[in-house]
């Protein structure tokens, strides 16, 4: 667990997402939660070491599957994006079989005590922005566009600390399941500018991040829109996309994550994103003139 600032805690060494933790007079604030159990145990009992009152909070900064699992190991109240909230209240009451099919891909040991406890539902949802003022400092939470539904990216003025969520990762492959990729290169923009400033930036995955991490995602999502609209744009074959899904495995490294998984989730996400097109280019055909 690194300190970043006086009682701003994070720890990016778990499989899977980046964990953050803000101590205030109150207990702590949870930015996340890790992936497998195993990291989740072992997360909540640095907490406690640390400070032994309740957690207030856990801000979970999207919907993603390995976000949303381990919430029930620091027992506080969970707070995230209207979009994360419904999301969580449509699966069962137990954990989709899908989400763990793909984290027993990623890390099979780590997933061997995955089980079927209930998924902790949202207390405190927002559509826009929230401010928690539970301590010393307050946290701002603002929805953004990014890699998933429900994406909210937290901020610490005092101390200059951002947290992105999946916005941004570093040194890793970025999620490209949800969103439009225009209003996700405008975010990027934005959070560009408060690293050239010297904010600490938390990427949802990967080392902190400098401008340079940015930088380098946005190329990455720019060249992904060009592909999918030249894509789009014709009958495209199977060799012409698996060529496209080549030479973006190549843009960042593995971070750890099986090749073959990376290179399924790129396929799926492409998908998603060329019927996304598809779609918008048969409505505006069709509109009235």
């Amino acid at each position: 667990m690194e300190l970043l600032a006086d009682r701003i805690f994070v720890e990016t060494g778990y499989a899977g997402v980046n964990v953050g933790a803000i101590q205030t007079s109150r207990g702590f604030i949870c930015i996340d939660t890790p992936s497998y159990p195993r990291d989740a145990r072992d997360w909540a009992l640095q907490l406690g070491f640390t400070d032994a009152r309740p957690v207030r909070f856990v801000v979970l900064t999207d919907a993603h599957g390995d976000r949303i699992l381990q919430t029930r190991w620091v027992r506080a109240p969970v707070i995230a994006h209207a979009e994360c909230a419904q999301r969580l209240q449509g699966y069962e009451r137990r954990y989709p079989q899908a989400i763990v099919d793909s984290l027993a891909t990623r890390d099979a040991m780590a997933a061997k005590d995955l089980s079927a406890a209930p998924i902790e539902q949202v207390t405190v949802s927002f559509s826009e922005s929230m401010y928690l003022y539970d301590g010393d400092s307050p946290v701002q939470l603002n929805h953004v566009a990014g890699s998933y539904e429900g994406s909210i990216m937290a901020f610490l003025p005092t101390e200059r600390i951002l947290f992105t969520g999946d916005l941004l990762v570093a040194g890793t492959p970025p999620v490209l399941t949800y969103g439009r990729i225009d209003a996700w290169l405008a975010a990027l923009e934005w959070v560009a500018a408060r690293a050239a400033a010297g904010i600490t930036v938390v990427p949802g995955r990967g080392p902190l991040a400098t401008q340079q991490d940015v930088l380098l995602l946005a190329e990455f999502l720019r060249q992904t829109q060009s592909c999918i609209e030249a894509l789009a744009g014709h009958g495209f074959t199977r060799s012409e996309l698996n060529a496209v899904i080549n030479d973006l495995l190549n843009w960042f490294p593995d971070g750890g994550l099986p090749r073959d998984w990376i290179q399924a989730h790129y396929k799926s996400a492409l998908e998603a994103h060329l019927e996304a097109c598809r779609q918008e280019r048969q409505a505006a055909e069709s509109a009235p003139a």
